[in-house]
């Protein structure tokens, strides 16, 4: 009678435990995921930052330059990014907040204030537009520029969707210093 009470015991532990592991083994694929997304975009602008930041006789890197070397890294690693309506960020000194389409993102180029230099020194001026600030290019001097990408990040299992809810979004962001 004892030995039939632990198997029985047994098999109900086992069916109580198979489930959740399961679960937690289903889970690291997105979290798997979640880091490969986060890695992707590190090295995305990181050479959009890179770009940004080179020099040349005259500086002939623009934000286009900068727009499609982030996109290209992100793309050939098969992540959607694109560019914001303000890819210098808001007159308010904000970004937009993350795109509404699951698992994109966009880009954005950014300098430390509402002063400083916020675009490479091939882009022209530009006078603030709507809500978008102004553009001043990093002409002479050192200007920190930096490079981010917000990302909507949506997990494909129900379980992480359960706990971490549709979405989460992923901020990576660059800073590298012109030196013209």
């Amino acid at each position: 009678m004892r030995r039939d009470g632990r198997r029985a015991q047994a098999a109900v532990e086992m069916a109580i435990l198979v489930p959740v592991f399961f679960y937690l083994l289903i889970g690291l694929f997105d979290i798997g995921r979640v880091a490969y997304t986060w890695a992707t975009l590190s090295y995305a602008v990181r050479e959009g930052a890179r770009q940004a930041v080179l020099t040349g006789a005259p500086p002939t890197v623009t934000d286009a330059i900068v727009y499609g070397t982030v996109k290209q890294a992100a793309n050939a690693a098969g992540l959607t990014v694109s560019q914001p309506t303000c890819l210098h960020g808001n007159s308010s000194g904000t970004v937009d907040s993350a795109s509404t389409t699951l698992n994109a993102g966009y880009i954005y180029i950014l300098g430390s204030s509402a002063t400083a230099a916020d675009a490479p020194g091939g882009q022209a001026s530009a006078a603030a537009a709507g809500s978008c600030r102004a553009t001043t290019p990093a002409l002479s001097g050192t200007y920190p520029l930096t490079v981010e990408a917000v990302f909507t990040f949506s997990p494909i299992t129900p379980f992480v969707n359960l706990m971490m809810g549709n979405s989460i979004t992923i901020k990576v962001t660059t800073t590298m210093n012109t030196e013209f």
